[in-house]
């Protein structure tokens, strides 16, 4: 009787545990199914798109960068007019390359490409008094520019007065040491005051190619022709055949004759 109470309890008692147990389990499931299936936001990805028009850009037409300036255009062309005349081959003096430059001067008196150009263009086809009007213009716009200043010495040696010739040159090589056109017509000056020494000295420093150099450039032929002149005019015939030939040699037609006639004697 005893055996068959206490199965009744065994029997009892597993169906409690039993029904715990499978009711735990199913909390369980339900939570793990809850945690899984859980859903989750994603932050929107659309983005919003402003429909407000937005600024133009534009260039500044009136910028300096920008700015076409029409007389600069101008002047321009008629350079390249200018350039296309051969001017310095032609023994006379081309007047319509004379009307290119004076138009260029009134678009812009100050120029100083075209007051410098100008005024050698002068100077090299003879007209001084013209050539000194230019110069003037030039210096007082550009009291430093190489060309204008060794220009104006050319053409004090032209107009002949000594004492004014040397003031010239030495405001040039004060203002420009190493302009070439000025130590050149210091050279020519003492070669035409008898002093050959010194105005061999002066043009052989042309030749030298160290230190700082000059705008100007003087082709080696000239600068040979002018120390074989002044040691002619030293009665240095040795001296003076050597650099003959040498510009000669350079293709500088006119010393070719005198060499020429040098050997004669």
């Amino acid at each position: 009787m005893k055996k068959v109470i206490l199965n009744i309890i065994l029997f009892f008692v597993g169906v409690l545990v039993g029904k715990f147990f499978f009711s735990e389990k199913n909390i369980e499931q339900k939570e793990v199914i809850k945690v899984v299936t859980k859903e989750v936001k994603v932050p929107s990805l659309k983005i919003k798109i402003d429909d407000k028009p937005r600024a133009k850009v534009e260039v500044d037409k009136n910028s300096y960068t920008n700015r076409i300036d029409k007389k600069d255009i101008e002047v321009n062309r008629l350079f390249d007019k200018i350039a296309s005349f051969d001017s310095y081959a032609d023994r006379e003096i081309n007047m319509d390359v004379i009307t290119l430059y004076e138009e260029i001067l009134r678009i812009n008196p100050t120029s100083k490409k075209a007051l410098s150009e100008f005024s050698n263009y002068l100077i090299a086809k003879g007209h001084m008094n013209e050539a000194k009007r230019v110069l003037e213009d030039c210096l007082k716009s550009h009291p430093n520019d190489e060309l204008c200043l060794g220009n104006y010495t050319s053409y004090g040696i032209h107009d002949g007065d000594n004492m004014a010739i040397d003031e010239s040159i030495k405001t040039c090589l004060v203002r420009t040491p190493h302009n070439a056109k000025c130590i050149h017509n210091k050279g020519n000056s003492l070669l035409r005051q008898g002093q050959y020494k010194s105005a061999v000295e002066t043009f052989k420093l042309l030749l030298n190619q160290d230190g700082p150099k000059s705008k100007i450039i003087f082709h080696k032929e000239i600068v040979y022709y002018s120390i074989a002149n002044a040691y002619r005019a030293a009665n240095d015939l040795v001296n003076a055949k050597e650099y003959f030939r040498m510009a000669c040699d350079e293709g500088e037609e006119y010393s070719c004759k005198i060499l020429e006639d040098l050997n004669k004697k």
